[in-house]
């Protein structure tokens, strides 16, 4: 940030750079410092044919290789008339203090995230409702809450939903 008198600049031959396993990303991207208070964590949800999380520090340096992680969810891909479609939506979140991962779809995912090594660990799934609109932690990351939408039924669907996460299991 030391560029154009500390309003910084795009380095030349370090923009626009295609990010390994990337390529079918949609909706669910989140970051968080790593644990070191400098670097940074980028993760997101890769749907393929099998679906994980890829999280990847970013340090002053640049973009580390790909740390992946597994997922229960279902993909978002299906083949349709012979072309292959993804379904949009779902929110993807860390806990403030880098210790939780939610990841909302048709159902909810709660993992365990790792900010010392960006690994991903899948606790366990739930259903909410069939619109999980968004997702978000507590500061001390003591609950999650989801909002869900009444777009597929009665508008009394329109919620928001507190979690505590002392519980272990859903």
């Amino acid at each position: 940030m030391t560029l154009q008198g500390g309003l910084g600049d795009i380095v030349s031959g370090m923009k626009n750079i295609a990010i390994p396993g990337g390529d079918s990303a949609i909706d669910q991207l989140t970051g968080i410092r790593h644990h070191n208070n400098r670097d940074v964590w980028i993760v997101m949800r890769k749907h393929a044919p099998v679906t994980y999380y890829i999280s990847y520090r970013i340090t002053p340096m640049g973009i580390t290789a790909p740390v992946i992680s597994p997922t229960t969810l279902p993909t978002r891909y299906e083949w349709m008339l012979g072309h292959l479609l993804t379904e949009r939506g779902g929110d993807m979140k860390i806990s403030q203090d880098g210790r939780f991962l939610v990841c909302t779809d048709s159902l909810t995912e709660l993992c365990n995230f790792n900010d010392t090594t960006g690994v991903v660990t899948p606790k366990f799934k739930f259903y909410v409702a069939p619109m999980t609109s968004g997702a978000e932690f507590s500061l001390d990351s003591k609950y999650l809450y989801l909002c869900t939408t009444g777009a597929s039924g009665p508008q009394d669907d329109n919620r928001a939903w507190q979690f505590d996460l002392a519980y272990q299991d859903p």
